[in-house]
C-alpha cells in the first residue's frame, strides 16, 4: 500500500529546469568556465556541493564554483520573484487529490532551503506538504538515497510505502536505492536503458499519477 508521495521540485512540480540551466550557463561562462548545457542537464538533481566537486574534476580548480552557484541561486530567486513560479501540468489537481485522500506528502529537493522554500511560498503550495527535506540539510546528494530516506522518515512511513516523483536520473537512482516506488515524469531527460529497469512507472505528466496510485492500492 502506498500511503505517501514524495516530490522532487525543479522539473517535476515547477517548470524551472530550463531557467536554472540558462542562469547557470550565463554565470559560469561569465567566469570563464566552458560548461555546456548537456553537462548541466546531466548534473540535474544533485546538490550544489556535489555539482561543485564534479565541476572541479571536469574543468579544474581555478574557479570558486560554490560562489558561482550562490550567485546563480540569487539570480534564479530574483527571476521567480519577478515573473512567478511556472507550475508543471497537473500539479495542483494532484495535490488536491492527495489531500482529499489523506496521503502523506513530502518534498525532497536538492535545491537549498532559501531558494526552494521561497519558491514553495510564491507558488502557494507550501501548506500541501507535511514534510520538506532540502539539499543543504543532507550529507550526501542524489543519487545517494539519503534525501529519500529522510523524507520517508519525516512522514513517519517506511520507504516501501512511498512513491517518489522524479524527472532526473540521479533522483530515480536515489529513490530506488532508498526503497521507494520511483515514478519518472521526464522533463529535459528521457530514461535510458540504465534507468528504465529502476522505474515503477514512466508517465508523461503529473495528471497520470492518481491512476497509478489507484491501480496499485486496489
Amino acid at each position: 500500500m502506498i500511503s505517501g508521495v514524495v516530490f522532487d521540485m525543479d522539473g517535476v512540480m515547477f517548470d524551472t529546469e530550463r531557467l536554472n540551466c540558462d542562469v547557470w550557463l550565463e554565470v559560469y561562462r561569465a567566469d570563464g568556465v566552458p560548461v555546456t548545457r548537456e553537462v548541466l542537464i546531466a548534473f540535474a538533481g544533485m546538490t550544489a556541493e556535489s555539482t561543485a566537486v564534479l565541476m572541479t574534476e571536469r574543468y579544474g580548480g581555478g574557479h570558486d564554483y560554490r560562489a558561482l552557484d550562490r550567485l546563480a541561486e540569487q539570480q534564479v530567486a530574483r527571476r521567480l520573484q519577478a515573473e512567478g513560479v511556472p507550475l508543471k501540468p497537473g500539479l495542483l489537481p494532484l495535490l488536491a487529490y492527495l489531500r482529499e485522500r489523506e496521503y502523506r506528502v513530502a518534498l525532497a529537493t536538492s535545491n537549498v532551503e532559501s531558494v526552494a522554500g521561497a519558491a514553495l511560498e510564491l507558488a502557494g503550495v507550501k501548506s500541501a506538504f507535511h514534510a520538506t527535506v532540502f539539499g543543504d540539510s543532507i550529507a550526501r546528494s542524489k543519487p545517494s538515497p539519503d534525501i529519500y530516506l529522510a523524507a520517508a522518515a519525516a512522514l513517519g512511513l517506511p520507504p516501501g510505502h512511498c512513491m517518489a516523483l522524479e524527472d532526473a536520473p540521479a533522483g530515480i537512482r536515489a529513490a530506488h536505492a532508498a526503497g521507494l516506488y520511483p515514478v519518472m515524469v521526464p522533463d529535459q531527460i528521457q530514461p535510458d536503458d540504465t534507468i528504465r529497469p529502476l522505474l515503477f512507472a514512466l508517465v508523461p505528466t503529473l495528471n497520470d499519477v492518481p491512476a497509478l496510485l489507484e491501480k496499485h492500492n486496489v
